[in-house]
């Protein structure tokens, strides 16, 4: 059995050394075929540094290691050398203090594999040198830029440095119009998480194809369902005997987990970092969130300035993917959700020739640790004690055991008050502004709710509009529907009056489940539940 290739990125090594190489190289030649200026955007861990190096070696003209591959074998690929300029900013490191230096030695570096000095100047001039000497001596080039994006990202919460970065790659950039009009380029592939604007390869090079949604790069990284089959058939089998279950089963619980990221609507993908965790651990876990928590995202959700239902389904249309900046990252922090891999395209509506994209969680896998790191945000809570209470609260709304789940809610809401307002009222404050200030708390309370009972994957609707008003929050599980009903300062009889005049129970005269109506007080002292009440209004 061949060895899982775990956090492997060198073309060569994976074939050499036995690792499993799942062949993109169809997707590669069609693609190599029809153009030679790409932009590549995908989530980390997604494939994209195997991607330049497959392309390395297949300019480098290494046609033995291709033996077997479909590019070798049923195309009419040329095997020709090319001279090739490859920059991997991720190898820069962590938040680099001084970019321009890094890159000036990097370049030197690329001149030495090619027996050059250059000259004095700044970073544009050293390029312009290298590649009129380099293409001169030996013809066209390849360049090859790999997560060009990772010195702003690494700066995305402090928008000065972001932006000095973005200013000095923009100069390293700058050339590649006049390197491409002048007939340098053999081929110019970059890749990155986003794409940023006022970064001169998006505002000046006009004929550079951005292949984030396009057709010829839904799958040239990732993994599909199908390569999963082909390529990992004898680990599937020995995990499937662990679990004493069938590959087929395995394999519907597996695609739950970790398949579920597209950029047509049509074609869904593994990220690969997952999936082969997943194949070498032997079990479900969250694997690729836990290589980068997006704490700023986080805290910009806990802030409102993003809404938590929309985390699993909005709707945007093609302006939302074109680019955005950096200097208003609350404005973008949905884009970047997007460009980062929290949220993909589920599917695209068409009407007429207008496309909308339905957005959402890619996966179980993604969707239960932000929803989780949400909760740690929202409550103040160390890790054990919110696993205490979900755990908690799972079973007492899967057996009807309020008392249980109103006790669990008041555990999580006790810090609350503490961490996000002051105790005492300003001394400036006037009662109307206190009073407003409370009512806000109702949402915060809400979504906390959603967050507890979506991460337990309980179905939740949250402020779901009938004919006679507006219910605050629908749960189902198996066998109970709540119909939940919050009031600040007020009482648990005026609650189930608000029920019994909205009518909300209408709807669901059919359901063969009992339906509980919950009626939650939160007091204004406490900022906590104070006071609640439930009654079965219809048994199976």
């Amino acid at each position: 059995m061949k060895k899982l290739p775990i956090g492997k990125q060198n073309f060569k090594e994976i074939i050499e050394d036995g690792f499993v190489y799942v062949d993109k190289t169809k997707q590669i030649y069609e693609l190599l075929d029809a153009g030679n200026l790409y932009f590549l955007s995908r989530p980390r861990r997604f494939g994209k540094s195997l991607l330049i190096s497959t392309l390395y070696y297949l300019y480098s003209g290494e046609k033995e290691l291709f033996k077997g591959l479909y590019i070798h074998d049923k195309t009419d690929w040329k095997w020709e050398k090319y001279p090739i300029l490859k920059f991997n900013f991720a190898k820069f490191g962590y938040k680099v203090d001084d970019l321009k230096r890094k890159l000036k030695k990097e370049l030197g570096k690329q001149g030495k594999r090619f027996k050059l000095v250059l000259p004095d100047g700044d970073i544009a001039e050293q390029f312009e040198y290298l590649v009129e000497d380099i293409f001169e001596k030996h013809g066209k080039i390849v360049i090859l830029i790999d997560e060009y994006d990772k010195p702003i990202i690494d700066f995305i919460t402090t928008p000065e440095k972001a932006n000095q970065n973005r200013a000095i790659l923009k100069e390293l950039f700058s050339p590649l119009k006049d390197f491409e009009a002048k007939g340098y380029i053999k081929l110019l592939f970059i890749t990155g998480v986003s794409k940023f604007t006022k970064v001169s390869i998006f505002s000046d090079l006009n004929n550079l194809t951005e292949l984030t949604l396009h057709r010829t790069a839904k799958d040239i990284v990732g993994i599909t369902h199908q390569e999963l089959d082909n390529y990992f058939k004898e680990p599937i089998h020995k995990i499937a005997l662990k679990y004493n279950t069938s590959a087929k089963q395995l394999l519907k619980e597996m695609k739950f987990w970790y398949d579920g990221y597209s950029w047509d609507g049509k074609t869904f993908l593994y990220n690969p970092f997952s999936l082969l965790s997943f194949l070498d651990f032997q079990r479900f876990d969250q694997y690729w969130f836990a290589t980068g928590t997006p704490t700023f995202l986080v805290d910009l959700i806990r802030q409102g300035k993003i809404h938590v239902k929309e985390l699993k389904e909005t709707t945007v249309n093609t302006h939302f993917f074109t680019s955005f900046d950096i200097k208003n990252i609350e404005l973008n922090a949905y884009h970047l959700l997007f460009q980062t891999g929290y949220v993909t395209v589920k599917a695209i509506k068409l009407n007429k020739f207008k496309e909308t994209f339905i957005l959402g969680y890619p996966n179980q896998e993604v969707q239960n640790a932000f929803l989780y790191s949400l909760l740690e945000a929202y409550t103040f809570k160390p890790s054990e004690q919110l696993n205490s209470a979900l755990l908690k609260i799972d079973t007492a709304l899967n057996t009807n055991d309020l008392l249980t789940f109103i006790k669990q809610l008041k555990i999580l809401f006790s810090d609350i008050s503490y961490q996000l307002l002051p105790k005492k009222k300003h001394k400036n404050a006037t009662e109307q502004s206190e009073q407003d200030n409370f009512a806000a708390w109702e949402g915060y309370f809400q979504t906390v709710i959603y967050l507890i009972l979506s991460f337990l994957n309980i179905s939740i609707h949250t402020e779901v509009s009938k004919h006679k008003g507006r219910m605050d929050g629908i749960a189902e599980t198996d066998d109970f529907l709540y119909i939940m009903e919050y009031k600040l300062e007020g009482t648990t009889d005026e609650a189930f009056a608000q029920i019994k005049k909205g009518e909300y129970m209408a709807s669901y005269g059919n359901k063969e489940k009992t339906i509980i109506l919950v009626a939650i007080i939160f007091g204004r002292e406490e900022r906590n539940v104070t006071d609640w009440k439930a009654v079965t209004w219809k048994t199976k």
